[in-house]
This record gives C-alpha cells, sequence and structure tokens, in this order.
C-alpha cells in the first residue's frame, strides 16, 4: 500500500483516497506518454504500459534498435504521463493526469517471467510485440507521483510498506 507523503501548491491537505484516485487511472488507461533524455533534451514516446499489482511499477516494451532503447540504456531516470484527457471542453475541469517519476530497467524475462503475465492481461493484443526478440521489456520503480488537474498539482513521494 501507498504511505502518501505530499505537498499541495496551495497547501491543502491530501486526501487519504490518492491512492486510489491514481490507481483507477492507470488501470483506465492503455497508453502514457514516456519522457527519457537524448543529449541532454527531453525525448517523449507513445508506449503501452501495464501497472504492478499496487501501482509500485510499470512495465513497457520498446525495440531495441531505437533512440528511445539508447536512452533508457543512457540515462535510467524516466517520466510517464498518463492522463484521461477527451479533447472536450470539460477537460477544463475534469482532466486529470499523473506523471509517474522513477528509474527504468531493463529486465531478463527469464528471471521474471509473471512480468509478462501482468503485461500481456492489459493487452492481450500486443502478443508480436511481447514475442519479439527484437523487443525489450522495461520495469520503471516509481519514486513519486504528479497528479495535476486543469489548475492544481500534487506531489506524492512514493513509500511502500
Amino acid at each position: 500500500m501507498l504511505q502518501v507523503s505530499a505537498w499541495h501548491k496551495g497547501g491543502i491537505i491530501i486526501d487519504s483516497d490518492i491512492y486510489l484516485k491514481i490507481k483507477a487511472l492507470l488501470r483506465s488507461q492503455k497508453l502514457a506518454v514516456l519522457s527519457t533524455l537524448c543529449e541532454s533534451q527531453p525525448y517523449c514516446n507513445l508506449v503501452a504500459f501495464a501497472e504492478s499489482e499496487g501501482s509500485r511499477e510499470v512495465l513497457f516494451f520498446t525495440p531495441k534498435n531505437t533512440n528511445k532503447y539508447e536512452n533508457l540504456v543512457a540515462n535510467k531516470r524516466v517520466a510517464l504521463l498518463v492522463d484521461n484527457r477527451t479533447n472536450q471542453i470539460q477537460d477544463f475541469k475534469e482532466a486529470t493526469a499523473v506523471t509517474l517519476i522513477g528509474t527504468a530497467e531493463e529486465i531478463d524475462i527469464g528471471k521474471e517471467p509473471y512480468l509478462l503475465d501482468v503485461f500481456t492481461a492489459k493487452h492481450p493484443n500486443l502478443a508480436d510485440i511481447i514475442k519479439n526478440k527484437n523487443n525489450a521489456l522495461f520495469k520503471v520503480n516509481i519514486s513519486a507521483y504528479i497528479v495535476a488537474t486543469f489548475d492544481s498539482t500534487i506531489r506524492i513521494q512514493a513509500r511502500f510498506s
């Protein structure tokens, strides 16, 4: 379970169910924007992701012959943005985005095969990507969550018990 230690720009105390809101958003979305560094500049890509039980980690695949893969190997610090916007006017009041801050590590699937089940459960249609030996599975260990709406931001340091 996530232990909440957070600040809010306006000084408002965090509601105790923020963890459930984060978890619900992660479960409801299939794509995230992955931000890495490429020669000291932000570099963003869309990735299909799956969250582990407890939302401590996020998994994604990437081809090994890409800038994204090279960036991940060169610098493990990443951010992933997951949001529920619909590009409608109500987004200004209702849309929420969660930025996951963490470190990425390439996974040896032979040592952690259960992670394939986690990813496949969310993305059964991506079997070709999962089976392709030219693709790498990455796990992001989350150290912080930034929860944002159009007019507020909350940062939560992740401490799991």
